[in-house]
């Protein structure tokens, strides 16, 4: 019984280990996006307006 117990318990932790990561993951790469856009975008005006 106390071996199930912790079986369950232990996948309930990986799970929610896993999917944290996962969500730390989405996060950065979020961020990574958005930062290669900005620096695009502002790389791109620069040049535009020739400073």
């Amino acid at each position: 019984m106390w071996l199930v117990i912790g079986l369950v318990l232990l996948a309930i932790w990986f799970i929610g280990f896993f999917f944290w990561h996962l969500g730390t993951i989405i996060w950065v790469a979020l961020l990574a996006a958005v930062g290669a856009w900005v620096w695009h975008w502002v790389s791109h005006r620069t040049r535009e307006t020739g400073h």
